[in-house]
């Protein structure tokens, strides 16, 4: 929001405070796209820094594979597109570990159905948010089974957290879509301890699963989970950031 301020008897404008992330610790990884510099609408991304401070930026080296960068896609902020064909970026140390906790900013732009938008390519429990023709966002095990799905409409920016409640004293997955959560039970069979070290955006590469979406913002934690109050900061964070109304 601008304000005014008076200095000097003259009316001038104050610059806009941008919202802030106040929820660090545990802080593992952090792709805003207003943090990718040098590009032009509609670029190809190579490398998508890491603004955590851990140096764990995503890459894509292949030009061919690449997601493009769009300028004003969400409260005038840019995003990165994903085409749905072969576009993807990876982090091979994201440093989340098995019990991860994901908040990111993104809209799907086709309907395209068990295309994958966050995933770890390599163990046994998917841990991540796809497209289904009937219009819901889903977490999958590898082998395809749906755990806990919401409800997400084309073409429509959410707030999407995601995170096992293991800081509620459960084995409860939980998916949330601006605020309204969806619960389901999920086993340690389900996942290894190096599930979310490897992160692909875009894809899952065992199936050739790829998600035609835009993302604006993906921040990831370690840890044993943020905590109600925690959790609430971050979406509040994002709320604010890009004009999204949450419950």
């Amino acid at each position: 929001m601008m304000k005014t301020v008076r200095a000097s008897g003259v009316r001038v404008a104050a610059a806009a405070v941008s919202p802030t992330l106040s929820v660090l610790s545990n802080l593992a990884v952090w792709w805003k796209a207003d943090a990718i510099t040098g590009l032009s609408d509609a670029a190809a991304v190579s490398s998508w820094s890491d603004s955590s401070g851990n140096a764990r930026s995503l890459s894509q080296g292949s030009g061919t594979l690449q997601p493009t960068y769009r300028i004003g896609m969400v409260n005038a902020l840019p995003a990165v597109r994903f085409d749905g064909s072969n576009d993807y970026m990876t982090n091979a140390s994201t440093g989340m570990g098995s019990t991860p906790e994901i908040a990111l900013v993104i809209r799907f732009l086709t309907y395209n159905n068990n295309g994958i938008a966050v995933s770890n390519p390599n163990n046994g429990y998917h841990f991540g948010t796809y497209e289904a023709g009937s219009g819901s966002v889903r977490m999958i095990t590898t082998a395809g089974t749906a755990i806990v799905s919401a409800t997400l409409a084309l073409n429509t920016w959410a707030i999407v957290q995601i995170y096992f409640a293991v800081d509620q004293g459960s084995n409860a997955s939980i998916l949330s879509v601006n605020g309204s959560s969806s619960t389901a039970t999920i086993t340690a069979a389900n996942y290894t301890a190096t599930d979310f070290n490897l992160v692909d955006l875009g894809r899952f590469n065992f199936a050739g699963l790829y998600q035609n979406c835009e993302i604006a913002e993906f921040i990831g934690y370690s840890g044993t989970g943020l905590g109600t109050t925690n959790r609430a900061l971050v979406k509040q964070y994002l709320s604010a950031k890009y004009a999204i109304t949450v419950s």
